[in-house]
C-alpha cells in the first residue's frame, strides 16, 4: 500500500467513525469490557492459587494427618465398632515411627477437644470470655512441624513444661485481643474450661481455608497437661483422639510407614 492509499484509508475510517459515533462507541466500549473481564478473571484467579498455595504451605506440603476416625467424620455415634474401639495415639506410637521410618523427619501426637467433635470449651479472663475455641494439646515440636502455629509474641511451651504436664497456653491472635484488648496478655492468667492457666505466647494471626479453622480458633496446652485433665475416653464423639504429624523427606516414607 502507497503512502497515499495509506492516507486515503485513514481519512475514509476516520470519516465513517464520525458519521457513525454511537456505533463506534460501543464497538470500542466493548472490546475495553472484553479485555478487562479477562485480565481481571485471570488477577483472581492467579491471586486464589497463590493464596491456597500460601495455606498449603503454612500447614505444610510434607505434612502428614494420620487419625483414629476418616477424615471429615462428625457423627461418631454411627461409626462402625470396629473403627469406634481404635485405640488412641500415644507419644510411644510416634517414637516407635521415628524408630523405624528413617525418612520421617518428625513425628508427634496431638489430642483435640472442639464443639464438632462434642467438647465444649471456654476461655476467660476477668469478665472476657471466648465461647468455643478449638483445646489442642501437643508437644513443644509443634511450632515446627506445623508453621501455622507461628509464634507473634512470647513463646511456645518448653520440653521441660510438656514433662511436667504444665499449665501454660498459647492462644491464637483474635483470642487473645478479646480477652485482653490493648493489655499485654504474656504471662497473665486465664481459666480454660476453668482451669487457670498462664499465658506464655500468641500466635500469628491465621484465618484457615475457605472457612475452615485455622490457627486463630486455637488454644493450645501441653499434651501431657491436656491427658491428665482429660483422660476419659468413653464416648470417641467427645474427644478426637490422637493425630500424629509427620513431615516427610522422600516419597519413599509412604511405603515404609504402611508396616508400621
Amino acid at each position: 500500500m502507497t503512502r497515499a492509499e495509506w492516507k486515503e484509508s485513514l481519512g475514509v475510517a476516520l470519516a465513517t467513525l464520525a458519521s457513525q459515533k454511537t456505533r463506534a462507541f460501543l464497538t470500542m466500549l466493548g472490546v475495553v469490557i472484553g479485555v478487562a473481564s479477562v485480565i481481571s478473571v485471570a488477577a483472581i484467579i492467579q491471586g486464589l492459587n497463590q493464596h491456597i498455595t500460601d495455606k498449603v504451605r503454612s500447614i505444610g506440603s510434607q505434612t502428614f494427618f494420620f487419625t483414629r476416625f476418616p477424615a471429615f467424620t462428625f457423627d461418631f455415634d454411627h461409626l462402625p465398632q470396629e473403627i469406634r474401639m481404635r485405640k488412641h495415639f500415644v507419644p510411644e506410637d510416634a517414637e516407635a515411627i521415628r524408630e523405624n521410618c528413617p525418612a520421617v523427619q518428625k513425628a508427634m501426637p496431638i489430642l483435640t477437644r472442639a464443639a464438632f467433635l462434642g467438647g465444649s470449651n471456654e476461655v476467660r479472663y476477668q469478665d472476657n470470655h471466648v465461647q468455643e475455641p478449638i483445646l489442642r494439646g501437643a508437644g513443644p515440636e509443634l511450632v515446627n512441624v506445623l508453621p501455622i502455629y507461628a509464634i507473634a509474641r512470647g513463646r511456645f511451651f518448653t520440653e521441660q513444661e510438656e514433662t511436667h504436664a504444665a499449665r501454660v497456653t498459647v492462644l491464637g491472635s483474635p483470642i487473645s485481643d478479646a480477652l485482653f484488648g490493648a493489655l499485654d496478655p504474656i504471662g497473665r492468667d486465664v481459666r480454660v474450661n476453668g482451669i487457670p492457666f498462664q499465658v506464655v505466647g500468641v500466635l500469628e494471626p491465621n484465618q484457615g481455608l475457605f472457612g475452615g479453622p485455622g490457627a486463630d480458633q486455637f488454644v493450645l496446652i501441653p499434651y501431657r497437661a491436656f491427658h491428665k485433665l482429660y483422660p476419659g475416653r468413653t464416648r470417641p464423639s467427645k474427644f478426637s483422639g490422637a493425630a500424629a504429624m509427620f513431615p516427610l523427606q522422600s516419597p519413599t516414607t509412604l511405603r515404609l510407614l504402611r508396616p508400621i
